[in-house]
């Protein structure tokens, strides 16, 4: 299975789907103009899942809805940041047995829910009378790649989930939305973590043991984060909060069901632990991993309360043994939208609770002596997507060398 089916699925031909050579530039993310800020976070109120995806949107809006006509079921995919739809068939001979609307009302939830992103995969969560339906769908070919069913919870029925793949793409693990089951279903029970292996070449994936990780995030009780190292191909760094004065960075690898290492982050090393939500990600190439912090423990205030224009502390670890590298702090003005930094394809810019940070400027650890070429190279892979980058008017060494640029990073992401 491994690198083979993997590369399988890489291979397979990528349709425009009717884009023509249109470029599509993310210009929305780099500029804080009011009518730019609106296209790039797109209508919050017709997809709650991604105002409370933490780390799993990828800078993207995309909304998803199931379609139904006849005895065919599809999904209707539409990335609002980039104004691309495309349509994709799950069933063509039988319906898609979705949980009654009515069920849904006074959860916050809607039967169909977008919980992940990675390059072209996106992960749907479909509330189904049967179990809980997760789609793994590719964008640039309008296919149902995977399709992952989860029982329901006796205890906590309707639950948002947070969905993330692996950098070589043979892993995916599926969790429970922290913020979710805090904000809208308070004292709701944790529920285990799956971790899922796939196999491309037969459309098909499996549960993994992984009984030592979900020991480990049920003793932290919503109070953890867990984030893919883009450097390797399956390693989990994992947060958790599991005491009043600290919190916990572990290493765990996948294959073995085991945690290589735990470094324990005190107080004096990061105040603003242990918060009410931790996130943790990385940067786009590996570089530094980034631990968000909204709120403190010790705030008495209720949670609504604390989310408005609440402090955000913003921690940089090095990597490798996590020694902390800076910090930075900002307001998030809107409850949990996005209270994350949303950190740029070059690593040179952060979206922090609707304003644009030029992490360059913020801290010694960023700066450094820069090429022209360098330079040039960051302004355009923020500017204009991936798949489009062929597209521009520029000699074609400089094309060349920005297709390798863009495929290393993506090997990173």
């Amino acid at each position: 299975m491994g690198a083979s089916a993997n590369s399988t699925r890489r291979q397979r031909p990528i349709p425009n789907n009717g884009v023509g050579t249109r470029i599509n530039a993310c210009v929305p993310f780099l500029t804080s103009s009011p009518a730019a800020t609106t296209i790039h976070t797109g209508d919050y109120s017709c997809c709650l899942s991604y105002t409370l995806q933490p780390h799993t949107t990828d800078n993207r809006h995309i909304h998803a809805q199931v379609q139904r006509f006849g005895r065919v079921s599809s999904l209707c995919i539409t990335d609002i940041t980039h104004g691309k739809t495309v349509k994709i068939i799950l069933y063509e001979d039988r319906e898609l047995d979705i949980l009654p609307a009515r069920l849904l009302q006074n959860t916050g939830l809607q039967l169909c829910n977008v919980v992940g992103i990675k390059k072209d995969l996106v992960v749907i969560q479909v509330f189904c009378q049967s179990s809980i339906k997760f789609f793994i769908c590719g964008l640039n070919d309008s296919s149902c790649k995977i399709v992952y069913d989860r029982a329901y919870c006796s205890q906590n029925k309707l639950q948002l989930y947070e969905c993330q793949i692996s950098p070589d793409e043979n892993y995916f693990l599926i969790f429970q939305n922290q913020l979710y089951a805090i904000m809208y279903a308070p004292g709701s029970e944790v529920e285990n973590v799956s971790l899922v292996n796939i196999n491309w070449e037969r459309s098909e994936c499996k549960d993994r043991s992984c009984d030592n990780l979900i020991e480990h995030l049920k003793v932290a009780c919503h109070q953890s984060s867990v984030v893919f190292d883009p450097r390797t191909n399956n390693d989990l760094v994992v947060f958790t909060s599991t005491a009043s004065d600290r919190g916990v960075i572990s290493l765990y690898k996948t294959y073995k069901d085991n945690f290589l290492f735990k470094i324990i982050q005190f107080r004096t090393d990061c105040s603003a632990l242990p918060g009410k939500f931790q996130n943790l990600q990385f940067m786009n190439d590996g570089s530094a991993l980034v631990l968000s912090v909204i709120g403190t423990g010790s705030n008495p205030h209720s949670i609504a309360s604390i989310c408005r224009m609440q402090v955000v502390t913003v921690y940089w670890f090095n990597p490798d043994c996590y020694d902390k590298l800076g910090s930075f702090w900002y307001i998030s003005p809107t409850l949990f939208i996005q209270y994350m930094p949303m950190i740029s394809t070059s690593g040179r810019y952060a979206c922090c609770g609707g304003k644009i940070y030029n992490l360059e400027d913020m801290h010694p650890y960023f700066l450094g002596t820069k090429s022209l070429k360098r330079i040039c190279r960051d302004v355009i892979v923020d500017s204009v997507l991936a798949e489009d980058i062929g597209q521009l008017p520029l000699p074609k060494p400089i094309l060349r060398y920005l297709t390798e640029c863009v495929a290393d990073m993506n090997e990173n992401i």
